[in-house]
This record gives structure tokens, sequence and C-alpha cells, in this order.
């Protein structure tokens, strides 16, 4: 847990602050209750403050450019992803929206790199579970003093989103805040109480968004610590099997997710919803919008395998792909393919699926090692996030994705683990079941 009394104080505080911003939270309070549309003066205060975290985050680097260099030298796939979304501009149909995008993705890597130098993976785990208690607690107060904002209103009405524009943003965090509770309950026995308390508000919040999805990540999530629990001591090879056995689960269960939920656009019933009182049948027949977006991402990767079609140029920011939504009905506007996959590969192509596959698979083998030769449970950190990320993206975007807490989060954590390897000594795993 951090130390309060630790000189670096301010420096955790901004941590915390600035994980709190990437996370999403607040923005939609500065809007009307019941739009995401953002005023310009709005979207200009997020963007300065978004300019002063990339700022701060490099003069707090300029001390430690010894580690951000061999930092940035021996991951080089984060490195890569973000020059391939700034080199994207080149073929992009909209390239001013692109570069923006681009500047954006390595200023949000920039502070992944800052989180995972000057932070252990420890500290990550205590900074990360501060920013949830915050959102967590600030989602309880707002709905209760205002439920126009802490409430749905125009679909899955009266599901909780507390801070955040949509009920799935709160349920993720709470899923990350569950992760971060539970770690250091076992890790600093004197904060139990408060990481207990903590531990039971966010299991709470994430029942409340009534979100399907974020309450199947939970659930895969523990299967997958059980499992790696029991193993741990077996080879690598019986870890990663369990670990595929887990995503493989999750997978199916993600895209059953995909069936017809209530409140969602269908696509059979083009202009309204899914009818909660519809019997069983037709209820397994019908898909949510996500399908009809799979359907369109598919046959536009076709078209442009390699490259894609350049970062952050597609859905609602293309016109081209806003009058093939209009063409096939689908009277929503989307800003992602609801996978973050298809995703990526919209945006970069296969060159940089490629490039993230590499570097996540490189991640995945150091963190099983980590898991099996660390004496604490806090070792399990870096496998769990890596499993719950391949879960989330198959039904939510978040790879490689501008401001996004879960991609600060895999920068920092894959620089922690190739940084702090070498560190790493091997020792009896036993601790972790006591």
């Amino acid at each position: 847990m951090v130390n309060v009394s630790n000189p670096r104080l301010t420096e955790y505080a901004f941590a915390v602050f600035s994980l709190l911003l990437f996370s999403g939270g607040y923005w939609h309070l500065l809007a009307a209750p019941n739009t995401h549309e953002l005023e310009r003066s709005a979207l200009l205060l997020i963007r300065s403050i978004f300019i002063s975290v990339y700022a701060i985050s490099l003069l707090l680097l300029l001390p430690r450019w010894r580690q951000a260099l061999r930092a940035a030298v021996t991951e080089k796939s984060v490195v890569t992803l973000g020059l391939l979304a700034m080199l994207s501009t080149m073929w992009s149909d909209l390239p001013v929206d692109t570069f923006r995008s681009g500047i954006a993705l390595l200023g949000t890597t920039l502070f992944g790199v800052y989180l995972g130098v000057s932070f252990r993976a420890s500290e990550q785990v205590a900074l990360l579970f501060f920013a949830t208690s915050i959102a967590a607690m600030s989602s309880f107060a707002v709905t209760f003093m205002y439920p126009d904002y802490g409430l749905m209103q125009t679909s899955h009405v009266g599901a909780w989103r507390g801070i955040y524009p949509h009920k799935n943003m709160l349920g993720f965090v709470m899923v990350l805040g569950l992760l971060s509770a539970y770690l250091l309950s076992n890790q600093q026995e004197r904060y139990r109480f408060l990481t207990g308390t903590m531990f039971g508000l966010f299991l709470v919040m994430l029942m409340l968004t009534v979100s399907k999805a974020s309450l199947g990540h939970a659930v895969m999530l523990s299967i997958l610590l059980l499992g790696v629990a029991i193993h741990i001591r077996r080879s690598d090879l019986a870890v990663v099997g369990v670990i595929t056995l887990t995503l493989a689960g999750a997978s199916l269960v993600g895209h059953l997710a995909a069936y017809c939920e209530p409140g969602m656009p269908s696509a059979l019933t083009r202009t309204g919803t899914c009818d909660s009182d519809t019997n069983s049948v037709q209820s397994l027949r019908g898909f949510t919008g996500r399908t009809d977006l799979w359907a369109i991402a598919m046959e536009r990767i076709e078209k442009r395998p390699l490259t894609g079609y350049g970062f952050y140029a597609t859905w609602k920011h293309s016109k081209e792909f806003n009058e093939e939504l209009q063409e096939r009905e689908i009277n929503w506007d989307p800003d992602h393919a609801h996978n973050g996959y298809l995703d990526l590969l919209l945006n970069l192509g296969i060159l940089g699926m490629v490039v993230f596959l590499a570097g996540f698979s490189r991640n995945t083998v150091n963190a099983v090692r980590r898991a099996r030769r660390g004496c604490s449970w806090i070792a399990f950190w870096p496998i769990l996030f890596l499993g719950l990320l391949v879960i989330v993206n198959l039904l939510e975007s978040a790879l490689v994705v501008q401001n996004n807490i879960a991609w600060v989060l895999y920068v920092a954590i894959s620089v922690d683990l190739h940084m702090r390897r070498k560190n790493l000594k091997t020792q009896d795993i036993r601790s972790l079941r006591n």
C-alpha cells in the first residue's frame, strides 16, 4: 500500500488523478443529463487536461530518462504501435483526425511508460485501488444526489452509471477495483479492513450497473485466478493451458452474451429494442446491434487487410462508414465495433495486429514466469490483467486506444515485466496459500 508519509506523495496523487482521468469518469457530468454531447468549451477543457497530463508525465520521466529509454528499447511493441498510428496518417481518409488521435495515443503510452518506470507492480495495484475507490464513492454520491446523471436514461433505464457515460464503463472500473482490492487484501493484512470494505462497495456497485458483460468479466477473472493458483507450481505449459481454456470459455460466453439483451438495439427490430417479454425462442434468435457491426467490420477488413483505414478513421468519424450503417438501417451511432480485435484490424490492419500479438505473447510468457516465481499475490497482477484484457475486448474496444485506462495499464505492466524480470528470485510459492 502507498505510504502517506512518503515524500513522493504528490507523485502518487498525480498518478491516481491521471488513472481516474483515463478511466473516462466525470466528463459526462459536463453535458446535459440525456445526452453525451459536450459543448466546445468542455471539449477544449478536457483536451487541455489530457495534454497537461502528457506534459507532466514527460517532465517526471526526465530524471529517469535512462530507465525510460531502456523501457522503450525493451518493450518495442507499444512504441511501434504508437508510431504506426501516426504513420497511418499517410493512408487515412481522415488524416487530421488520425494525426490528433495518434498524438493522443503517444501521450497515453507516455503516461503508461511513466507508470511502469516509476512504480513497481505492488504500487501500481495500490494506485489503481485508490483510483477505483474514488470512482466508486463518487459514483455512489452522484447517483443519489443527481440521479439524472447517475442513472442510465435513454437505454437500460435505471441502471447505475455513476460518473461514467455508460453502465459498462462503470462496470469495468468496478471489476478493476475488485481485482486490486483482492490482491492488496492478501498482500497487506493491516489494510485488510479497508480493502475488504471497498471490495464490498465495488461488488455492490457492479451489481447495480446490471452490466451482464462486466459481471461475466468478474466471474471469468475469478475462474482464471483459481485455475492459475491451483496449477502455479506446475510447468509454464500447464499454466498457459489453464489460461487458454479459461479464455476459450470466456470467448464462448462473450459471443452468447451478444444475443438479445433488453434495451439493446436489435437486428430483428431495427427501429426498436429487444423485448424482454418475448418468448425464449425469439430471444435466442435476436442479435444485439453488435453483430451487425461485426459483419460490417469484417467486410471492410477484407477490402484493406494489410494497413487498415488509418487510426480512428472509421465508424462515426467516417462518412463512408456512416452511409453503410444507414443502408443497413442501423439506427444508432457507434464509435467502435464493440470488439477490440476487429477495431485494431480496421485501424492498423494485419500489420498492427501482428505487432500487438508479438508484444502480448511476450508479456504473457513473462507474466506466467513472474506468477510462478513471486512470493505474494501481487505477482498474479500481470497475468490476471492480461486475461481480463482478452476477455473485455470480445465485446468492447480497449486495444490500442488513446486516453483509455486499459491501454495505460497494459503499457505499465509491459514495462514493469521487462524492466524487472531479471530481479525476480525464485521463491517458495506456498506462501501464497497461507
